[in-house]
């Protein structure tokens, strides 16, 4: 889940997306195999199952647990994107 703003516009299905666990350093490489474009998190969440979305199944979804990431006056600026991947 991103934003859908001017550098992540760029990104097309079947381009590979390197991401880094922030806490371990531990790197893992993905294929984007979709995008989908939401007018906010809110319709985000409500489209994909919270697993798919990262969450566990005890775990409450929230679209609020976005504005940890981007604060509001961003949400309100962009769309909302899910990039479905697959790890390569």
């Amino acid at each position: 889940m991103r934003l859908f703003d001017e550098k992540k516009s760029l990104i097309q299905i079947g381009d590979e997306i390197e991401f880094t666990d922030l806490e371990t350093k531990e790197k893992v490489t993905c294929k984007v195999n979709n995008i989908k474009t939401y007018p906010s998190f809110v319709e985000l969440y409500q489209d994909n199952d919270k697993v798919l979305l990262g969450y566990d199944e005890d775990d409450i979804a929230s679209p609020d647990d976005m504005l940890k990431y981007y604060p509001k006056e961003r949400q309100s600026k962009y769309l909302a994107m899910a990039i479905y991947i697959e790890i390569i």
